[in-house]
């Protein structure tokens, strides 16, 4: 009896070692294609869906202009939220004597349709999209980000902002965005791909609202979770 005991107990733990060395291998392979980035450091523009998802798949920069695409209604009359510990009122978003920043926040609830990834060529390996949302009113820039998710995309629901798309070969000359940064002016209707690694820095000059939707696969979503707490470089 006990000699069956040890052995299942043997035989569980070589199975649990076998499936941790799967597991990090999987992650060391997509952490490979994953820094696999183009050389190349210009910017794609579309206005198919079909077209955008190809260069998503190539994990190259894409701004897709969809004319179709419905617009939510920008009402933010009766919204109050908390953000960074303090009360924040929205209706001062239309409001030019005031300076209103709130960035990638999540209490902020916009309907509007989600992404479809299903084309993608990972997309069975995709957990569930996190969504945040930027307001902001008044001349503001915001400070460099870069993506540590394997899909990232910034939607713009109203207003216009200028971001700078910094390609990684640049991470040690982030100050220098405006000389290295592909520039973009995003409007409403306009989604913007960015692909992992890459940097990117926005200026606003009036008022813009955007969605952000970031996507993790089951093999990326420790290891790009870590990404977040280390230095930016």
């Amino acid at each position: 009896y006990y000699n069956k005991f040890f052995f299942n107990i043997f035989t569980m733990m070589w199975i649990i070692q076998l499936l941790v060395c799967i597991y990090l291998v999987s992650i060391a392979i997509r952490m490979i294609q994953l820094q696999s980035y183009t050389s190349d450091i210009n910017v794609f523009y579309e206005t198919s869906y079909d077209g955008f998802i190809k260069h998503v798949k190539g994990a190259i920069p894409t701004l897709l202009y969809n004319k179709n695409y419905q617009l939510p209604s920008i009402d933010f009359k009766e919204n109050i939220i908390q953000a960074r510990g303090e009360i924040v009122s929205l209706s001062s978003y239309k409001d030019k004597q005031t300076s209103l920043f709130l960035y990638k926040d999540k209490s902020i609830d916009l309907k509007t349709p989600p992404i479809p990834l299903t084309d993608v060529y990972d997309s069975k390996l995709l957990l569930t999209p996190e969504t945040s949302f930027n307001v902001i009113r008044g001349e503001h820039i915001t400070s460099v980000q870069k993506n540590t998710y394997n899909y990232m995309f910034l939607e713009t629901l109203d207003g216009y902002s200028v971001i700078y798309m910094i390609h990684p070969k640049f991470k040690n000359e982030l100050d220098n965005y405006k000389e290295n940064g592909y520039k973009l002016i995003l409007q409403p209707k306009t989604i913007l791909y960015i692909p992992p690694n890459w940097y990117y820095i926005q200026e606003i000059n009036e008022n813009v609202v955007q969605k952000n939707t970031v996507v993790n696969d089951i093999f990326m979503c420790v290891p790009n979770s870590v990404k977040k707490y280390i230095t930016i470089v």
